[in-house]
């Protein structure tokens, strides 16, 4: 199969159907950079005021890092990815108050990770994961194994333990005080 090269708004796609890589000079050579004047401003919400450094050439096609406020596509596809973690953060919660898995699954997808992610920060199998996705398992749980996923969630040993229930009312109880 051949290695098809499409120019979409300044960035460069290569899509490559199980071939080789290969240098992109084999893409024809007629590559548009984005050039220091295309960065995009879009003033994205998702960078909560905050600046983007994106590199792009200058008049001598030279690559500089240039500040950007944001890009619209983007901006979507992280509100999207937001989004489809806060449902399956939803759909967990529902499966944990009907005692179908452990508020393990529930605390991974509200602090936006999904499997692999856990797996990698905590050190554990995909497999040893989604069996502490179990109830019966997670309940059971030594201490040496909460401290591991207390340390990958970003939370207390006690809050992973807690029920699910008390610990969104806990929640709650923080965000109204502030």
């Amino acid at each position: 199969m051949e290695i098809v090269c499409v120019k979409s708004n300044y960035f460069l796609r290569s899509y490559i159907p199980r071939c080789p890589v290969r240098p992109l000079a084999d893409c024809g050579g007629a590559v548009d950079f984005m050039k220091k004047k295309q960065v995009p401003q879009d003033s994205s919400t998702t960078y909560a005021g905050h600046r983007k450094i994106i590199y792009a050439t200058d008049e001598n096609d030279k690559y500089n890092g240039e500040e950007s406020s944001g890009w619209n596509v983007e901006e979507f596809a992280t509100l999207s990815a937001v989004n489809e973690f806060k449902n399956k953060a939803e759909d967990a919660r529902q499966r944990v108050l009907a005692n179908q898995v452990s508020a393990l699954e529930y605390h991974m997808y509200a602090q936006r990770m999904d499997l692999p992610t856990l797996s990698q920060i905590s050190g554990f199998f995909q497999w040893q994961i989604k069996r502490h996705f179990r109830p019966a398992v997670f309940n059971k749980l030594k201490p040496k194994i909460l401290e591991k996923y207390s340390d990958a969630l970003g939370m207390s040993p006690v809050e992973i333990k807690m029920p699910l229930s008390k610990f969104i009312e806990n929640l709650n109880g923080n965000i109204s005080e502030d």
